[in-house]
């Protein structure tokens, strides 16, 4: 309204300002047309004063008579004053030099014609006899021809003046017409704007409330991130605001639950990752950058207490991805920065770093990040690590993000303890494996020294019992009765040894040589693809070997396979086996084939097994075994 009203009054001010303008201009010109007009009421007294001049001479010659010089002498006296006042008066130069002119022949007529006259004729002399007319005839015809070049002369100036009068009278008249013209112009100019006001006052209070009845619908109809602009004055404006505050705690009411949704998803993300036994690193990382995105913070940090007193960061995140320098410096940390929570083992939170001098704290600051939050992750009951989330400004760590960061620090224990579980599976099982070849070492070495020592010794004696028989010597009955002890003695043995022997072909040849063997030995024929001739370390080569052997055997019991095809690489750093079959498909590890003992085998060794057997086209099986597992020797 004020700027309406505002408007208002500078249209009308406006208006009124050049109606103003034509009434001054009207006024100049009508001033200008007076100035001629009294210019030419002088002319015509100048011109009075002349023919006033020449008749009071005329008549002093005629009569000598001096009562007749009193028009002389009132216009000698006046003419030069009333002259030279018009010639200043004149604004036009031109004029004002021809009444300079009428001024200084005027002044001649008098000073140079008619004083020597009167002169001359109160002394009665120049021919001229007291009471001649011819002589009074003479002085008048030559002051009257003087005179009348002094008239034409005003005639002129005159003329011009009228002249003068009839263009600024016509310039009045126009400025006048203007003047109407304008104050017409203001008067309609001014009704209109009080007819625009008051429709703009009936669009203030009428509009504000048509809109907000729509966007009320749109707030029905769900869209709550409407607002009303908050223009109206009075109850309008109450009811702007009183409605955009309803749409605003209805808005916040379901970023609530949005945000209350978007911390389950985050948490499902995570628990996801923690259920596919992810490696850790993964799935601190996803729990680091889910707990910046979700609160939100500008520095999330996951790391772990170490024994020598320090932290290591284990994973870190920030908003704009700069985490240059941070990561060494939280390396370095001490327990001090947070020992409140590796003491409590609870959530802790600070505001400002001012006042510490550790490298970590100046960091922190020079990043602008004045207020954290620290939860414990909890590991077997022990306070294993800590989650931090840093911000700059104090509402980004709502009061509810402490319950937020204990769930995620609970998944990251759950992670770390499935892997530590892994960890010592997958340890018990390559002591196991290696337990096992140990044993098939010592068989190896007890076949040697016992059962094939008995087998020799038991040959000798059969050999000469042989001979003693082809002799007849008595010898060859306890010959052959200690060679049937030694036999039973060695099969006694043999019994006792004869799983899980260490075959000799893969210790002296390697893998080529000892799949060749297993090739032909198989039931199935086998097209065997080894390409490459390298040694690897013994865990590597025994694995590749009884993977072959039982996936042989499983594939001639069950999967009526017309072949197999059986390649070894080197890929990257790993070892990649392939053994595939034509047969019938369908085999899955947990269906309690003999998979899972490879499965077994497989992972003691690092390695992975991957089973692709859809029914009816054949088994895949895939093993990658890192080359730098160490030997049991090492």
């Amino acid at each position: 309204m004020i700027i309406a009203g505002a408007v208002l009054v500078l249209l009308s001010a406006a208006s009124f300002v050049a109606l103003i303008l034509a009434l001054v201009s009207m006024r100049d010109s009508a001033q200008l047309a007076r100035q001629s007009a009294n210019e030419l009421a002088q002319a015509a007294d100048v011109e009075r004063l002349l023919i006033d001049m020449e008749t009071g001479l005329r008549g002093f010659a005629l009569t000598r008579d001096e009562s007749y010089l009193a028009p002389w002498n009132n216009g000698r006296r006046e003419f030069p004053v009333k002259a030279r006042a018009l010639a200043r008066e004149e604004d036009n130069p031109s004029q004002r030099a021809r009444m300079r002119a009428i001024t200084r022949d005027g002044l001649a007529y008098i000073n140079y014609y008619g004083v020597p006259q009167i002169q001359a004729i109160r002394r009665g002399s120049a021919g001229i006899e007291a009471g001649s007319a011819l002589g009074a005839l003479a002085i008048s015809e030559q002051g009257r021809i003087r005179v009348d070049s002094l008239r034409r002369q005003l005639d002129q100036f005159s003329a011009f003046e009228r002249a003068t009068l009839d263009t600024r009278q016509r310039a009045s008249d126009s400025d006048f017409r203007r003047a109407v013209v304008f104050a017409s112009t203001s008067a309609a100019l001014s009704l209109l704007l009080i007819a625009l006001f008051t429709t703009y006052l009936a669009r203030l209070v009428v509009r504000p409330v048509t809109r907000a009845a729509a966007m009320a619908g749109r707030v029905a109809r769900g869209d709550l991130g409407t607002r009303v602009p908050e223009t109206g004055v009075a109850e309008v404006g109450e009811l702007e605001r009183s409605f955009n505050s309803m749409a605003a705690s209805v808005e916040a009411s379901r970023l609530t639950q949005e945000r209350l949704y978007n911390q389950q998803s985050a948490l499902r993300r995570v628990a996801g990752l923690v259920a596919e036994e992810e490696a850790p690193l993964k799935i601190f990382m996803a729990v680091t950058r889910e707990v910046g995105e979700l609160l939100p913070a500008d520095v999330a940090f996951f790391g772990r207490y170490e024994p020598d007193g320090q932290i290591s960061a284990l994973a870190i995140w920030e908003r704009d991805g700069r985490t240059d320098g941070l990561a060494e410096l939280l390396s370095g940390e001490e327990y001090g920065f947070f020992e409140r929570v590796r003491l409590s083992g609870e959530v802790a939170r600070r505001e400002g770093y001012d006042g510490m001098p550790n490298a970590l704290a100046k960091e922190l600051r020079s990043r602008s990040l004045r207020y954290g939050i620290t939860c414990p992750i909890i590991v077997g009951g022990r306070v294993w690590g800590l989650l931090n989330a840093a911000a700059t400004e104090d509402t980004s760590l709502s009061p509810d993000a402490d319950s937020w960061l204990t769930d995620f620090a609970d998944l990251a224990g759950t992670a770390i303890a499935n892997a530590r579980a892994r960890s010592e599976l997958a340890e018990s099982r390559a002591r196991v494996v290696d337990a096992s070849n140990e044993t098939r070492r010592r068989i190896e070495r007890d076949l040697h020294d016992g059962a094939q020592q008995y087998l020799v010794q038991t040959i000798m004696e059969l050999k000469s019992a042989r001979r003693a028989l082809a002799v007849g010597s008595g010898d060859a009955t306890s010959l052959i009765s200690q060679a049937l002890e030694n036999t039973e003695r060695a099969n006694i043995e043999l019994r006792e040894l004869a799983r899980g022997i260490h075959p000799a072909v893969l210790t002296e040849g390697g893998l080529g040589p000892a799949l060749a063997t297993l090739a032909r030995r198989s039931s199935i024929p086998v097209m065997l693809d080894v390409r490459t001739a390298a040694r690897f370390p013994m865990p590597i080569e025994v694995t590749v070997y009884y993977v072959v052997s039982e996936a042989l055997t499983n594939a001639a019991k069950h999967s009526r396979a017309s072949r197999v095809q059986v390649s070894l690489e080197v890929f990257g750093a790993a070892v990649r086996l392939t053994v595939r079959d034509d047969g019938v498909g369908g085999a899955s590890p947990r269906a309690g084939t003999g998979l899972v003992g490879l499965n077994d085998r497989v992972e003691a060794a690092r390695g992975s097994l991957t089973v692709e057997s859809p029914a009816g086209q054949g088994t895949r099986l895939v093993v990658e075994l890192p080359t730098d597992v160490p030997s049991p020797s090492d």
